[in-house]
């Protein structure tokens, strides 16, 4: 009997399982892609060596555990986008102990076992984004220890298991915007000490634990925008002095806590637009180094003296669009850096000829749609050829006849 007929089918059935290609994928150096809507199951014969594996645009609509079996010892990567898959079945993943990545965003599923993750010690990056997921089991992410950036934006989540990160001890950003997320349990982000950024913005929010960020030592950036928050509790960021990003603008705050910004020494962003705030007391904001800080589309109706004091590094202010009718003289005391300053469109009759001494770098005031009838000749030091000169007024000026 002859044996190389035979050796050498076997060899080429071996190659064809290490260095093959599915048809509708493309292969090369241990990266598999596959794209098409005519994909309809998932793709056989990947190569055993494959490291890194795409599924986008296709129509496979479940993921089990013998898809990934000739290669599931070698993978670092997983990327799935825009597929009709609403189905991952237990133990797909248990096999891959190298697995880095895992990205599985926009697709059909709306649940996830509650092992499903359980096998994935090196993971450091989970992206389920743009799915239709409503539901986060307790026990699904509690073994991601070495996960660093999770990513459950644009889903279907209205609340958050208070135990749900409970584990993820170097997770760095959290993701959860664009959820449906109504409230947030006392410990929701305990023990994520080394958390930098946090995404909360567009979801339907109305009121924040005063404890919820208590243990965000190491917060950068925070994004509370698009909300319905109606108060802030005084105590909210007492434990976040590495802030320096703090987003809170559209939401339906009408007031905030005396020292509410005080323990922020490095904040360098604030946006508080678009909100329904009716006053700012004197200690509002402590000693930062804000540069720029937005307050328009509010429902302020005076600004009383020292309230920006603390704010020393500040060059931009916005107060446009309020309901401002006064502005006590000695408002922008300590303002040494401030170059602009915006409050048009409110109502205004009158300025305090002192209200900008001792601002001398602002090179633009807007004062455009008050009911100003009169600017005061020493509105500015240096009288009022200054103002045509080193400065730009946007206001129509009139004089007594």
């Amino acid at each position: 009997m002859e044996l190389g007929p035979y050796i050498i089918i076997c060899i080429c059935a071996v190659n064809a399982v290490v260095w093959g290609c599915p048809q509708q994928c493309k292969c090369k150096d241990n990266n598999t892609i596959c794209k098409g809507y005519d994909i309809k199951d998932f793709p056989s014969h990947i190569p055993s060596t494959t490291k890194s594996i795409s599924l986008s645009c296709t129509n496979i609509s479940s993921l089990k555990p013998a898809d990934f079996d000739a290669f599931s010892e070698t993978l670092t990567k997983i990327t799935v986008n825009n597929s009709r898959i609403n189905e991952v079945q237990p133990h797909t993943f248990d096999k891959m102990h190298k697995l880095t990545t895992l990205v599985c965003s926009g697709t059909e599923l709306v649940s996830l076992p509650e092992d499903l993750f359980q096998k994935l010690h090196s993971l450091t990056l989970l992206r389920l984004s743009n799915n239709k997921l409503n539901k986060l089991p307790s026990s699904l992410l509690t073994s991601l220890q070495s996960l660093k950036i999770l990513d459950l934006s644009k889903n279907n989540l209205s609340s958050i298991p208070e135990d749900a990160f409970q584990g993820l001890i170097h997770l760095e950003t959290l993701m959860l915007q664009r959820n449906v997320i109504r409230k947030l349990q006392n410990g929701t982000f305990h023990g994520l000490r080394k958390l930098k950024n946090l995404y909360l913005q567009n979801n339907n929010l109305k009121v924040i634990p005063g404890n919820a960020f208590e243990e965000l030592g190491n917060l950068n950036t925070l994004h509370l925008q698009n909300n319905v928050i109606t108060n802030l509790p005084a105590e909210l960021f007492a434990h976040n002095q590495q802030l320096q990003k703090l987003y809170l603008s559209n939401n339906q705050l009408s007031f905030l806590p005396e020292a509410i910004f005080l323990k922020l020494p490095i904040l360098q962003q604030i946006s508080l637009y678009d909100n329904q705030l009716q006053s700012l007391s004197i200690n509002t904001f402590g000693p930062m180094v804000l540069q720029d800080l937005w307050l328009y589309d509010n429902m302020l109706s005076h600004l009383e003296e020292n309230v920006f004091s603390n704010l020393t590094h500040m060059q931009l202010l916005v107060l446009s669009r309020n309901r401002i009718s006064h502005i006590s003289p000695g408002v922008f005391n300590g303002l040494n850096e401030l170059k602009e300053i915006s409050l048009h469109t409110n109502c205004l009759t009158s300025l305090d000829e002192t209200v900008f001494r001792g601002l001398p770098k602002l090179v633009n005031i807007s004062l455009e749609n008050n009911k100003i009838q009169y600017i005061p000749e020493n509105l500015l030091e240096g009288g009022i050829m200054t103002i045509f000169q080193n400065f730009h007024l946007i206001i129509p000026l009139f004089k007594d006849h």
